[in-house]
């Protein structure tokens, strides 16, 4: 969730940057050499840092370098029976054996 939420809100400030960019260009076109448009330059500066952060390939750098999402995921047992369909004790058990995820 952490990596999921950090990307979220990097993307989220990229947006509200290109947004505010887009408000304040115009008239800091207008005046040459003002502290707006000194403030636009930097802006769009950062913004061209939000775009490499952002990119698709470093998010997937991200997750492998966590070892999240992997292909074969290591949590997962896939040798051996089926789960069994009632507890030793005699009494019904759970539908899915707790080692095994719950596919819908």
């Amino acid at each position: 969730m952490a990596v999921l939420e950090q990307f979220v809100e990097e993307r989220r400030r990229a947006v509200d940057l290109r947004n505010w960019i887009d408000t304040y260009a115009v008239n800091a076109a207008q005046d040459s050499e003002t502290e707006l448009t000194r403030m636009c330059e930097w802006a769009r500066a950062r913004l061209r840092e939000y775009d490499l952060l952002l990119s698709q390939a470093r998010l997937s750098t991200m997750l492998r370098d966590r070892h999240l999402f992997p292909a074969v995921d290591p949590l997962v047992e896939t040798a051996g029976e089926p789960a069994p369909e009632e507890a030793f004790s005699g009494r019904p058990g759970p539908k899915t054996h707790p080692r095994r995820p719950n596919i819908l």
